[in-house]
Formats: structure tokens, sequence, C-alpha cells
């Protein structure tokens, strides 16, 4: 699984990702963590291979984790990104 940010503004950030072409997946959990307050989190599950994540802080780095099952087996991926600030 590899992720990549895509577009980010004040309040939203998409992130995408490929796997390997020798495997599949039907089912992703997309979940995101404020850094800066970690009660702060969210979770989204999607057949897609990219999710926008909506209504974040401005301004704030969030831990983005994707969760999938290969082969029996969960694997989890983890990504940083930050919303944009205004000023």
């Amino acid at each position: 699984l590899f992720l990549s940010v895509g577009s980010v503004s004040t309040t939203t950030i998409t992130i995408s990702w490929t796997l390997a072409e020798d495997v599949t997946a039907t089912s992703y959990t997309v979940s995101y963590f404020n850094t800066n307050c970690p009660g702060d989190t969210g979770s989204n599950t999607t057949d897609s291979m990219e999710v926008r994540l909506t209504e974040l802080e401005e301004g704030t780095t969030y831990l983005i984790t994707v969760t999938t099952t290969l082969r029996s087996q969960i694997i989890k991926y983890n990504i940083t990104a930050a919303t944009n600030a205004t000023g």
C-alpha cells in the first residue's frame, strides 16, 4: 500500500493510495487523529482508493491511518498531513 497526500485546504485533506499489482483488497478504513488534540478523531470506511477528509481544524497536523485486510492479515499504513493555515 502506497499512500500519498493530494489536495489540502484549510479544513480538508485528500489522500489516495495504490496497491501492488498482485494484491487486491475490497474495503479500507481511514482513521485520522489530530496530533494536537488526541480526542479529535474520525474514521471512514470506503471501497475507493481515495478519501477526502472534511471538517478538519485549520493549520493542524493529522496522523492518518489506512487499514485493510490483505491475504488474511490486517495491514495498517500511516501518513501525516497538515491543513493549511490562513493568513
